[in-house]
């Protein structure tokens, strides 16, 4: 599955640093506009994994300020140029990210049209993505043949679909579904169930079965749901819960957990799984020295891709 992070969300329109075409973008390809305040609008159909960064959040705990300049490196370097950071700005992020159809979508709320714009016709060193643009539509090209295609539906509020071949049609389309998922009960269930005020959030769509595929692929036996939240306050904290087929799955997924658990003990400062009948429970804490070592990892692991 793409990088799930806020990473992942800007992976591509904060590393553009390639010369770009025809000088501005039309005010907006939807005029209407979809009711964002759904945090299932815009989400596609045929998601499978629905997860969301609540970026105002973030920016509450004191552990933000030390570590944002990181996340900003990590998303783009190019943004430290220009002086645009657009974590000032963006209140939420959702996302719809089907499986195996290849075209998830972004919904970004808070994102200033005109400084993002800006930004990207601010001449940068060459980097590893390149922008283009067609009217409404701002195309950023990875040389790893990512392509993720972004518009904005008003001044402060885009869209982006990615990553395999979306095009101007496709995203045309996308911001005029609505919110079909609302529609799936379970899911929504699913959804209001989450730990409040976590930081990001991450939801499988129940009886989805390329995620009970995925997931059997990785652990050996296949999974209904999977539920995780993460926490950043003074300290980090990530509660997650997959769903079995049955209790003799989930006792065997722990049991597997148990010999990885050990060399994660540098890394935090509590990791407790357990089998409640047919759902493994995972809860994670980690101290701001503990997150200094795994951000540097992260960092060094991403510098050499």
């Amino acid at each position: 599955m793409r990088r799930f992070a806020v990473v992942l969300a800007f992976a591509a329109c904060h590393d553009a640093g390639q010369p770009v075409v025809q000088p501005a973008v039309a005010p907006s390809v939807a005029a209407a506009g979809p009711d964002l305040r759904d945090p299932f609008a815009l989400m596609p159909s045929d998601s499978d994994v629905l997860f969301s960064i609540d970026v105002a959040a973030l920016r509450r705990s004191p552990l933000w300020a030390k570590y944002k300049s990181s996340v900003v490196e990590l998303a783009g370097p190019s943004f430290a140029a220009c002086g645009y950071d657009p974590f000032d700005d963006i209140t939420l992020i959702t996302a719809g990210m089907p499986l195996e159809g290849q075209l998830g979508v972004f919904v970004i709320r808070g994102l200033d049209r005109d400084k993002l714009l800006h930004c990207l016709h601010t001449p940068t060193p060459e980097t590893a993505t390149a922008v283009t643009f067609d009217g409404d539509f701002i195309t950023f090209t990875n040389k790893s043949g990512t392509i993720n295609l972004m518009t904005f539906v008003d001044a402060h509020n885009a869209v982006m679909q990615g990553s395999t071949h979306p095009t101007k049609e496709t995203l045309t389309q996308a911001l005029k579904v609505g919110a079909p998922l609302r529609k799936d009960a379970d899911l929504v269930a699913a959804f209001d169930k989450l730990a409040p005020n976590a930081a990001v959030s991450l939801v499988s769509r129940p009886g989805s079965q390329a995620f009970a595929k995925m997931m059997e692929q990785k652990t050996g036996a296949p999974s209904r749901s999977l539920a995780a939240t993460f926490h950043l306050t003074d300290h980090v904290e990530v509660h997650a819960a997959i769903v079995l087929s049955n209790a003799d799955d989930a006792t065997a997924i722990v049991a597997q957990m148990q010999p990885r658990i050990a060399g994660l003990k540098p890394y935090v400062d509590r990791f407790d799984e357990h089998a409640e009948s047919d759902t493994v429970r995972i809860d994670v804490s980690m101290t701001e020295d503990q997150l200094k070592v795994l951000t540097a990892l992260v960092k060094r692991a991403i510098g050499s891709t």
